[in-house]
Protein backbone atom coordinates (compact mmCIF):
# COMPACT_ATOMS: atom_id res chain seq x y z
CA UNK A 1 0.00 0.00 0.00
CA UNK A 2 1.23 3.52 -0.92
CA UNK A 3 1.60 6.13 1.21
CA UNK A 4 -0.95 8.49 2.50
CA UNK A 5 -0.41 12.11 1.66
CA UNK A 6 0.17 12.64 5.46
CA UNK A 7 3.42 10.37 5.15
CA UNK A 8 4.29 11.90 2.11
CA UNK A 9 4.36 15.17 3.05
CA UNK A 10 5.97 14.49 6.89
CA UNK A 11 8.66 12.67 4.70
CA UNK A 12 9.61 15.77 2.80
CA UNK A 13 9.73 18.32 5.81
CA UNK A 14 11.80 16.12 7.11
CA UNK A 15 14.42 15.56 4.12
CA UNK A 16 13.79 19.98 3.81
CA UNK A 17 15.52 20.15 7.67
CA UNK A 18 18.12 17.54 6.88
CA UNK A 19 19.22 19.61 3.53
CA UNK A 20 19.14 23.09 5.54
CA UNK A 21 21.51 21.52 8.51
CA UNK A 22 23.21 20.50 5.68
CA UNK A 23 24.13 23.24 3.79
CA UNK A 24 25.06 24.85 7.33
CA UNK A 25 27.69 22.01 7.79
CA UNK A 26 28.95 23.26 4.01
CA UNK A 27 29.04 26.53 4.72
CA UNK A 28 30.59 26.17 7.90
CA UNK A 29 33.49 24.26 6.17
CA UNK A 30 33.66 26.94 3.25
CA UNK A 31 34.58 29.43 5.85
CA UNK A 32 37.03 27.07 7.87
CA UNK A 33 38.68 26.78 4.40
CA UNK A 34 38.48 30.56 3.79
CA UNK A 35 40.41 31.14 7.37
CA UNK A 36 43.34 28.41 5.89
CA UNK A 37 44.02 29.82 2.89
CA UNK A 38 43.99 33.40 4.41
CA UNK A 39 46.71 31.87 6.72
CA UNK A 40 48.69 29.79 4.22
CA UNK A 41 48.88 33.24 1.93
CA UNK A 42 49.71 35.33 5.06
CA UNK A 43 52.47 32.45 5.55
CA UNK A 44 53.48 33.13 1.82
CA UNK A 45 53.87 36.76 1.97
CA UNK A 46 55.70 36.47 4.54
CA UNK A 47 58.17 34.16 3.25
CA UNK A 48 58.30 36.39 0.34
CA UNK A 49 59.64 39.01 2.29
CA UNK A 50 62.05 37.38 3.98
CA UNK A 51 63.47 35.76 0.95
CA UNK A 52 63.51 39.90 -0.63
CA UNK A 53 66.04 40.47 1.30
CA UNK A 54 68.44 38.08 -0.28
CA UNK A 55 70.05 38.09 -3.91
CA UNK A 56 72.49 36.05 -3.95
CA UNK A 57 72.89 32.42 -2.67
CA UNK A 58 76.43 30.59 -1.68
CA UNK A 59 77.46 28.73 -4.95
CA UNK A 60 77.74 24.70 -4.78
CA UNK A 61 81.17 23.62 -3.41
CA UNK A 62 80.81 27.08 -1.00
CA UNK A 63 83.01 28.87 -3.04
CA UNK A 64 81.46 32.53 -3.86
CA UNK A 65 78.10 33.01 -4.49
CA UNK A 66 75.47 32.90 -7.29
CA UNK A 67 72.75 35.43 -8.41
CA UNK A 68 68.90 34.60 -7.67
CA UNK A 69 65.45 36.06 -8.67
CA UNK A 70 64.20 38.50 -6.07
CA UNK A 71 60.41 36.86 -4.74
CA UNK A 72 57.55 39.80 -4.23
CA UNK A 73 54.06 38.76 -4.73
CA UNK A 74 54.52 39.72 -8.36
CA UNK A 75 56.73 36.60 -8.94
CA UNK A 76 54.85 33.08 -10.31
CA UNK A 77 56.63 30.48 -9.26
CA UNK A 78 56.79 26.64 -10.85
CA UNK A 79 57.90 24.34 -8.47
CA UNK A 80 58.74 20.81 -10.40
CA UNK A 81 59.89 17.80 -8.53
CA UNK A 82 62.46 17.37 -11.36
CA UNK A 83 65.17 19.82 -12.30
CA UNK A 84 64.42 21.86 -15.88
CA UNK A 85 68.23 23.02 -15.87
CA UNK A 86 69.77 26.68 -14.49
CA UNK A 87 66.74 28.07 -16.97
CA UNK A 88 63.77 27.44 -19.41
CA UNK A 89 61.71 29.18 -21.74
CA UNK A 90 58.00 29.22 -22.22
CA UNK A 91 56.55 30.77 -25.22
CA UNK A 92 58.99 33.66 -25.16
CA UNK A 93 59.36 34.02 -21.04
CA UNK A 94 62.43 32.85 -19.36
CA UNK A 95 61.47 30.89 -15.50
CA UNK A 96 64.53 31.00 -13.60
CA UNK A 97 65.68 28.53 -11.38
CA UNK A 98 65.57 30.01 -7.57
CA UNK A 99 67.82 28.13 -4.83
CA UNK A 100 66.28 29.56 -2.33
CA UNK A 101 62.65 27.75 -2.92
CA UNK A 102 61.77 24.08 -2.34
CA UNK A 103 62.76 21.58 -4.81
CA UNK A 104 63.45 22.60 -7.94
CA UNK A 105 61.39 26.58 -8.78
CA UNK A 106 61.41 28.64 -11.32
CA UNK A 107 60.19 31.70 -10.66
CA UNK A 108 59.51 34.93 -13.69
CA UNK A 109 57.65 38.14 -13.10
CA UNK A 110 55.10 38.58 -15.87
CA UNK A 111 51.44 39.69 -16.63
CA UNK A 112 50.14 36.82 -18.99
CA UNK A 113 50.42 33.42 -18.70
CA UNK A 114 50.92 31.87 -22.08
CA UNK A 115 48.22 30.04 -24.13
CA UNK A 116 50.34 27.10 -24.67
CA UNK A 117 50.91 24.02 -22.10
CA UNK A 118 53.80 24.68 -19.56
CA UNK A 119 57.31 22.92 -20.13
CA UNK A 120 57.49 19.50 -18.81
CA UNK A 121 53.74 19.56 -17.03
CA UNK A 122 54.10 15.94 -16.11
CA UNK A 123 57.00 16.89 -13.26
CA UNK A 124 54.96 20.24 -11.87
CA UNK A 125 54.24 20.00 -8.46
CA UNK A 126 52.94 23.76 -7.18
CA UNK A 127 52.21 26.36 -9.13
CA UNK A 128 51.81 30.06 -7.54
CA UNK A 129 50.56 32.68 -9.53
CA UNK A 130 52.13 36.22 -8.78
CA UNK A 131 49.50 39.04 -8.50
CA UNK A 132 51.41 41.04 -11.70
CA UNK A 133 49.08 37.77 -14.12
CA UNK A 134 45.94 39.40 -15.26
CA UNK A 135 44.94 36.43 -17.52
CA UNK A 136 46.25 32.95 -18.42
CA UNK A 137 45.92 31.45 -21.60
CA UNK A 138 44.12 28.37 -22.79
CA UNK A 139 45.26 25.05 -21.78
CA UNK A 140 48.11 26.41 -20.07
CA UNK A 141 48.20 23.57 -17.22
CA UNK A 142 46.43 20.83 -18.85
CA UNK A 143 47.36 17.36 -18.10
CA UNK A 144 49.63 18.63 -14.80
CA UNK A 145 49.34 15.15 -13.36
CA UNK A 146 51.10 15.63 -10.59
CA UNK A 147 50.36 19.42 -9.93
CA UNK A 148 48.30 19.36 -6.18
CA UNK A 149 47.85 22.71 -5.13
CA UNK A 150 47.33 26.06 -7.31
CA UNK A 151 47.25 29.75 -6.20
CA UNK A 152 46.11 32.08 -8.12
CA UNK A 153 46.37 35.64 -8.17
CA UNK A 154 45.32 38.28 -6.29
CA UNK A 155 44.11 41.20 -8.87
CA UNK A 156 41.08 42.41 -9.98
CA UNK A 157 42.00 42.51 -13.57
CA UNK A 158 41.61 38.51 -13.19
CA UNK A 159 38.41 38.01 -14.49
CA UNK A 160 38.15 34.63 -16.11
CA UNK A 161 39.82 30.99 -16.20
CA UNK A 162 39.49 29.87 -19.81
CA UNK A 163 39.46 26.87 -21.66
CA UNK A 164 40.62 23.97 -20.32
CA UNK A 165 43.20 25.66 -18.24
CA UNK A 166 43.95 23.04 -15.63
CA UNK A 167 42.17 20.16 -17.52
CA UNK A 168 43.01 16.40 -16.42
CA UNK A 169 44.86 17.94 -13.31
CA UNK A 170 44.48 14.66 -11.65
CA UNK A 171 46.03 15.54 -8.47
CA UNK A 172 45.02 18.52 -7.89
CA UNK A 173 44.01 19.16 -4.31
CA UNK A 174 43.74 22.95 -3.45
CA UNK A 175 42.69 25.28 -5.19
CA UNK A 176 40.50 29.07 -4.09
CA UNK A 177 39.15 30.75 -6.87
CA UNK A 178 39.69 34.61 -6.13
CA UNK A 179 36.74 37.14 -5.93
CA UNK A 180 37.82 38.94 -9.33
CA UNK A 181 36.84 35.92 -11.12
CA UNK A 182 33.16 36.24 -13.05
CA UNK A 183 33.54 33.59 -15.85
CA UNK A 184 34.81 29.94 -15.64
CA UNK A 185 35.70 28.51 -18.97
CA UNK A 186 34.52 25.26 -21.34
CA UNK A 187 36.29 22.12 -19.19
CA UNK A 188 38.64 24.72 -16.91
CA UNK A 189 38.64 22.13 -14.10
CA UNK A 190 36.97 18.96 -16.13
CA UNK A 191 38.59 15.46 -14.74
CA UNK A 192 40.19 17.16 -11.46
CA UNK A 193 39.68 13.49 -10.20
CA UNK A 194 41.12 14.35 -6.78
CA UNK A 195 39.68 17.74 -6.18
CA UNK A 196 38.10 17.41 -2.57
CA UNK A 197 35.12 19.83 -3.09
CA UNK A 198 33.99 23.25 -5.39
CA UNK A 199 32.93 26.46 -4.20
CA UNK A 200 31.75 29.29 -6.50
CA UNK A 201 32.72 32.50 -5.27
CA UNK A 202 30.12 35.59 -5.64
CA UNK A 203 31.81 37.15 -8.14
CA UNK A 204 31.05 34.21 -10.68
CA UNK A 205 28.27 34.44 -13.21
CA UNK A 206 29.10 32.31 -15.92
CA UNK A 207 30.23 28.57 -15.68
CA UNK A 208 30.91 27.19 -18.81
CA UNK A 209 30.01 23.59 -20.49
CA UNK A 210 31.81 20.40 -18.66
CA UNK A 211 33.58 23.33 -16.44
CA UNK A 212 33.73 20.53 -13.77
CA UNK A 213 32.99 16.98 -15.34
CA UNK A 214 34.83 14.36 -13.71
CA UNK A 215 35.47 15.43 -10.57
CA UNK A 216 34.69 12.75 -9.53
CA UNK A 217 35.95 12.94 -5.41
CA UNK A 218 34.10 16.47 -5.02
CA UNK A 219 31.85 15.84 -2.22
CA UNK A 220 29.73 19.22 -2.17
CA UNK A 221 29.58 22.28 -4.97
CA UNK A 222 28.74 25.70 -3.29
CA UNK A 223 27.40 28.25 -5.63
CA UNK A 224 27.63 32.45 -4.87
CA UNK A 225 25.23 34.70 -5.17
CA UNK A 226 25.81 35.59 -8.74
CA UNK A 227 26.15 32.97 -10.57
CA UNK A 228 22.96 33.32 -13.74
CA UNK A 229 24.79 30.60 -16.38
CA UNK A 230 25.78 27.03 -15.68
CA UNK A 231 26.93 24.92 -18.90
CA UNK A 232 25.70 21.55 -20.67
CA UNK A 233 27.46 18.87 -18.38
CA UNK A 234 29.01 21.25 -16.09
CA UNK A 235 29.42 18.68 -13.24
CA UNK A 236 28.66 15.49 -15.23
CA UNK A 237 30.40 12.54 -14.42
CA UNK A 238 30.92 14.27 -9.94
CA UNK A 239 30.19 10.86 -8.34
CA UNK A 240 31.13 11.71 -5.33
CA UNK A 241 28.59 14.63 -4.65
CA UNK A 242 25.52 14.01 -2.35
CA UNK A 243 23.51 17.02 -2.11
CA UNK A 244 22.90 19.76 -4.19
CA UNK A 245 21.23 23.42 -3.98
CA UNK A 246 20.34 25.16 -7.41
CA UNK A 247 20.79 28.79 -6.67
CA UNK A 248 17.73 30.88 -7.45
CA UNK A 249 19.37 33.06 -9.97
CA UNK A 250 20.30 30.33 -12.36
CA UNK A 251 17.48 30.39 -15.33
CA UNK A 252 17.95 26.92 -16.24
CA UNK A 253 19.38 23.67 -15.13
CA UNK A 254 21.15 23.10 -18.51
CA UNK A 255 21.48 19.71 -20.39
CA UNK A 256 23.63 16.68 -18.70
CA UNK A 257 24.21 19.47 -15.92
CA UNK A 258 24.21 16.56 -13.06
CA UNK A 259 23.84 13.40 -15.59
CA UNK A 260 25.56 10.74 -13.62
CA UNK A 261 26.17 12.08 -10.57
CA UNK A 262 25.82 8.26 -9.01
CA UNK A 263 26.36 9.32 -5.64
CA UNK A 264 24.16 12.36 -5.76
CA UNK A 265 20.95 11.98 -2.98
CA UNK A 266 19.10 15.09 -3.35
CA UNK A 267 18.09 18.06 -4.94
CA UNK A 268 16.86 21.66 -3.63
CA UNK A 269 15.95 23.83 -6.45
CA UNK A 270 15.29 27.15 -5.34
CA UNK A 271 12.28 29.45 -6.53
CA UNK A 272 13.70 31.27 -9.40
CA UNK A 273 14.41 28.62 -11.57
CA UNK A 274 11.90 28.05 -14.70
CA UNK A 275 13.27 25.49 -16.62
CA UNK A 276 15.32 21.74 -16.04
CA UNK A 277 16.74 20.49 -19.38
CA UNK A 278 17.42 17.62 -21.32
CA UNK A 279 19.30 14.65 -19.03
CA UNK A 280 20.08 17.06 -16.64
CA UNK A 281 19.75 14.35 -13.67
CA UNK A 282 19.81 11.38 -15.84
CA UNK A 283 21.68 8.38 -14.41
CA UNK A 284 21.57 9.84 -10.56
CA UNK A 285 20.38 6.13 -9.77
CA UNK A 286 21.10 7.07 -5.89
CA UNK A 287 18.66 10.30 -6.17
CA UNK A 288 15.69 10.04 -3.73
CA UNK A 289 14.71 13.66 -3.43
CA UNK A 290 14.07 16.52 -5.32
CA UNK A 291 12.18 19.92 -4.37
CA UNK A 292 10.68 21.54 -7.28
CA UNK A 293 9.73 25.23 -7.28
CA UNK A 294 6.71 26.92 -8.40
CA UNK A 295 8.79 28.73 -10.94
CA UNK A 296 9.67 25.93 -13.44
CA UNK A 297 7.51 25.68 -16.63
CA UNK A 298 9.25 22.45 -18.00
CA UNK A 299 10.86 19.49 -17.99
CA UNK A 300 13.15 18.17 -20.85
CA UNK A 301 13.08 14.67 -21.76
CA UNK A 302 14.90 12.13 -20.09
CA UNK A 303 15.73 15.08 -16.90
CA UNK A 304 14.96 11.84 -14.54
CA UNK A 305 15.75 9.06 -16.14
CA UNK A 306 17.24 6.08 -13.83
CA UNK A 307 16.97 7.50 -10.69
CA UNK A 308 15.55 6.62 -7.48
CA UNK A 309 12.97 9.05 -7.01
CA UNK A 310 10.12 7.04 -5.72
CA UNK A 311 7.77 10.25 -5.09
CA UNK A 312 7.57 14.04 -6.52
CA UNK A 313 5.24 16.94 -6.63
CA UNK A 314 4.56 18.67 -9.93
CA UNK A 315 3.96 22.52 -9.48
CA UNK A 316 1.07 23.66 -11.46
CA UNK A 317 3.42 26.06 -13.02
CA UNK A 318 4.86 22.92 -14.98
CA UNK A 319 3.59 23.29 -18.95
CA UNK A 320 5.19 20.97 -20.44
CA UNK A 321 7.12 17.70 -19.82
CA UNK A 322 9.18 16.04 -22.29
CA UNK A 323 9.27 12.11 -23.63
CA UNK A 324 10.43 9.37 -20.97
CA UNK A 325 11.44 12.37 -18.18
CA UNK A 326 10.88 9.71 -15.27
CA UNK A 327 11.64 6.51 -17.54
CA UNK A 328 13.49 3.62 -16.04
CA UNK A 329 13.31 5.74 -11.84
CA UNK A 330 11.42 4.59 -8.66
CA UNK A 331 8.73 7.10 -9.48
CA UNK A 332 5.53 5.32 -7.69
CA UNK A 333 3.35 8.71 -6.34
CA UNK A 334 3.08 11.94 -8.07
CA UNK A 335 1.76 14.99 -6.91
CA UNK A 336 -0.34 16.82 -9.14
CA UNK A 337 -3.25 18.75 -10.05
CA UNK A 338 -6.26 17.16 -11.70
CA UNK A 339 -5.95 17.53 -15.40
CA UNK A 340 -2.88 19.20 -15.48
CA UNK A 341 -0.44 17.79 -18.70
CA UNK A 342 -3.62 16.12 -19.51
CA UNK A 343 -2.42 13.65 -16.01
CA UNK A 344 -5.89 12.85 -14.11
CA UNK A 345 -5.41 13.42 -10.56
CA UNK A 346 -6.10 11.16 -8.21
CA UNK A 347 -5.81 7.88 -10.38
CA UNK A 348 -3.86 4.79 -10.23
CA UNK A 349 -2.19 2.68 -13.00
CA UNK A 350 -1.12 6.27 -14.76
CA UNK A 351 1.17 6.38 -17.03
CA UNK A 352 3.54 9.45 -16.67
CA UNK A 353 6.06 10.21 -19.36
CA UNK A 354 7.81 6.60 -19.17
CA UNK A 355 6.53 5.41 -15.82
CA UNK A 356 3.48 4.00 -14.65
CA UNK A 357 2.95 5.63 -11.59
CA UNK A 358 -0.27 6.68 -8.95
CA UNK A 359 -1.30 10.13 -8.77
CA UNK A 360 -2.52 12.34 -5.93
CA UNK A 361 -4.23 15.81 -5.38
CA UNK A 362 -1.74 18.48 -3.76
CA UNK A 363 -2.71 19.15 -0.38
CA UNK A 364 -4.88 22.50 -0.53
Amino acid sequence: MGKSIEEILKQMESEKNQRINEEQSKLDQINNQRDFARKEWNKRMKMYENLSNTSTSPAAGGGGSISTPTITEATTILEYNISQGDSFDWNGVTFTLNNTLSNYSYTATITTIPSSIVPASNDLMDLTIGNSVTSIGNNAFEFCIQLTSITLPINSLFTSIGYRTFFGCSSLATITIPDSVTSIGVQAFADCTDLPSITIPDSVTSIGDYAFKGCSASTYVTFGNSVTSIGNSAFNDCFSLTNVTIPATVGSISEGMFASCTGLISVMILSGVTNIDVNAFSGCDSLTSVTIPATIVSIGNFAFYNTALASIAIPTSVTSIGANAFASSDLITVTITNGQLGIPSPSSGVDFFGVTVTTVLPTP
